[in-house]
């Protein structure tokens, strides 16, 4: 676990890493520590849940608009990201449009995602491309989106926090750092 750095999960799986499980910093989400990451003068993203990992994303929309809010408490932007692997097709899982559409203004809330596979970014790309417009992205290996190459460097700086949906989550730093570093080579 990177210092400064804080894993809080909302389940547990199976094969989750042992090691990473008894690590200091790594503790099952409560809504006491993720206030305490928030109020954290250092920290700097927040990741939530998979969006199409619909169980969780109502949960983590929840914890979205928290930090939201604690920005004007805090008088700093924390980036809210997520890391998007689902390639089952969006539109079939989500068949009603009023469901897609809700999804997609949910989206909205999003500062980065990082796509874990090409398929997974054409998935979001043609059921919400509309709202992810506003997002910077990025898929292992390359970024697309806004900005310059360096989309996701923001996600590199020391001090952070980070809240995942489940110790497995913490791939998603890695696979940012992985993309990050091929980038700039």
């Amino acid at each position: 676990m990177p210092a400064g750095q804080a894993l809080l999960h909302t389940s547990r799986r199976a094969d989750a890493d042992a090691a990473l499980l008894t690590a200091p910093d790594v503790a099952p989400f409560t809504w006491r520590r993720l206030l305490r990451a928030l109020r954290d003068p250092d920290l700097e993203v927040l990741e939530v849940a998979e969006p199409l990992w619909l169980g969780e994303w109502r949960r983590a929309l929840r914890y979205i608009v928290l930090a939201k809010a604690m920005r004007v408490v805090r008088r700093r932007p924390v980036a809210i990201a997520t890391y998007a692997i689902e390639n089952f097709d969006a539109r079939q899982r989500l068949r009603r449009r009023s469901a897609r559409f809700a999804l997609g203004v949910s989206l909205l809330t999003l500062d980065a995602v990082v796509f874990g596979t090409t398929g997974a970014y054409e998935n979001y790309r043609r059921a919400f491309a509309w709202s992810l417009r506003r997002a910077r992205h990025t898929v292992r290996g390359g970024c697309h989106g806004k900005g310059s190459p360096a989309l996701c460097a923001f996600m590199l700086l020391d001090g952070g926090a980070l809240a995942l949906p489940e110790p497995q989550g913490l791939l998603a730093w890695r696979t940012c750092i992985n993309a990050f570093e091929r980038i700039e080579r």
